[in-house]
Protein backbone atom coordinates (compact mmCIF):
# COMPACT_ATOMS: atom_id res chain seq x y z
CA UNK A 1 0.00 0.00 0.00
CA UNK A 2 1.17 3.33 -0.83
CA UNK A 3 1.67 5.88 1.95
CA UNK A 4 0.32 9.76 1.67
CA UNK A 5 4.31 10.87 0.45
CA UNK A 6 4.14 8.47 -2.43
CA UNK A 7 0.38 9.37 -3.17
CA UNK A 8 1.58 13.06 -3.49
CA UNK A 9 4.73 12.12 -5.62
CA UNK A 10 2.22 9.80 -8.01
CA UNK A 11 0.42 13.14 -7.88
CA UNK A 12 2.28 15.67 -8.92
CA UNK A 13 4.39 13.11 -11.67
CA UNK A 14 0.74 13.01 -12.90
CA UNK A 15 0.13 16.27 -13.40
CA UNK A 16 3.72 17.66 -14.65
CA UNK A 17 3.15 14.78 -16.93
CA UNK A 18 -0.57 15.81 -18.01
CA UNK A 19 0.93 19.66 -18.34
CA UNK A 20 2.42 19.92 -21.58
CA UNK A 21 0.26 17.40 -23.62
CA UNK A 22 -1.92 20.20 -24.31
CA UNK A 23 0.91 22.47 -25.76
CA UNK A 24 2.40 19.33 -27.66
CA UNK A 25 -1.16 18.44 -29.18
CA UNK A 26 -1.43 22.59 -30.23
CA UNK A 27 1.82 22.27 -31.72
CA UNK A 28 0.94 19.36 -33.62
CA UNK A 29 -2.12 20.25 -34.21
CA UNK A 30 -0.84 23.30 -36.34
CA UNK A 31 2.77 23.10 -36.64
CA UNK A 32 3.35 26.38 -35.39
CA UNK A 33 6.80 26.44 -33.09
CA UNK A 34 7.82 30.10 -33.52
CA UNK A 35 6.76 31.40 -29.95
CA UNK A 36 8.91 28.37 -28.60
CA UNK A 37 12.25 28.84 -27.11
CA UNK A 38 14.62 25.90 -28.44
CA UNK A 39 17.03 26.90 -25.83
CA UNK A 40 13.44 26.24 -23.13
CA UNK A 41 12.82 22.94 -25.23
CA UNK A 42 16.82 21.82 -24.80
CA UNK A 43 16.94 23.07 -21.20
CA UNK A 44 13.67 20.68 -20.66
CA UNK A 45 15.65 17.73 -22.82
CA UNK A 46 18.91 17.76 -20.84
CA UNK A 47 17.07 18.16 -16.97
CA UNK A 48 14.21 15.37 -18.13
CA UNK A 49 17.06 13.08 -19.70
CA UNK A 50 19.49 13.65 -16.35
CA UNK A 51 16.49 13.23 -14.35
CA UNK A 52 15.24 9.86 -16.08
CA UNK A 53 18.25 8.64 -15.21
CA UNK A 54 18.56 9.99 -11.43
CA UNK A 55 15.17 8.16 -11.36
CA UNK A 56 15.77 4.72 -13.07
CA UNK A 57 18.72 4.49 -10.96
CA UNK A 58 16.96 5.35 -7.87
CA UNK A 59 13.93 3.74 -9.07
CA UNK A 60 11.81 6.31 -8.14
CA UNK A 61 8.44 6.05 -10.06
CA UNK A 62 7.54 9.16 -9.89
CA UNK A 63 10.15 11.21 -11.11
CA UNK A 64 10.43 7.98 -14.45
CA UNK A 65 6.96 8.77 -14.69
CA UNK A 66 7.00 12.78 -15.26
CA UNK A 67 10.40 12.89 -16.57
CA UNK A 68 9.73 10.68 -19.72
CA UNK A 69 6.45 12.28 -20.49
CA UNK A 70 8.21 15.74 -20.17
CA UNK A 71 11.42 14.07 -21.87
CA UNK A 72 8.93 13.27 -25.13
CA UNK A 73 6.44 16.19 -25.19
CA UNK A 74 9.78 18.11 -25.77
CA UNK A 75 11.08 15.62 -28.16
CA UNK A 76 8.00 15.74 -30.31
CA UNK A 77 8.17 19.83 -29.97
CA UNK A 78 11.83 20.30 -30.95
CA UNK A 79 11.61 17.77 -33.95
CA UNK A 80 8.45 19.81 -35.52
CA UNK A 81 10.90 23.02 -34.44
CA UNK A 82 13.75 21.70 -36.66
CA UNK A 83 11.56 20.81 -39.38
CA UNK A 84 10.49 24.25 -39.06
CA UNK A 85 13.59 25.93 -39.37
CA UNK A 86 14.54 23.11 -41.84
CA UNK A 87 11.93 24.27 -44.27
CA UNK A 88 11.99 27.92 -43.45
CA UNK A 89 15.79 27.71 -44.53
CA UNK A 90 14.75 25.92 -48.14
CA UNK A 91 11.81 28.34 -48.40
CA UNK A 92 14.73 30.93 -47.88
CA UNK A 93 16.83 29.63 -50.31
CA UNK A 94 14.76 29.05 -53.11
CA UNK A 95 12.92 32.87 -52.74
CA UNK A 96 16.45 34.29 -54.51
CA UNK A 97 16.41 31.58 -57.53
CA UNK A 98 14.74 32.73 -60.69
Amino acid sequence: MLNHVEIIGLLGSSIISIAFIPQTCLVIKTGKTKDISMIFVALNLTASSLMLYFGIYTRIVPIIISNSSVFINNMIIAVIKVKNRIQKCKIASTDGEV
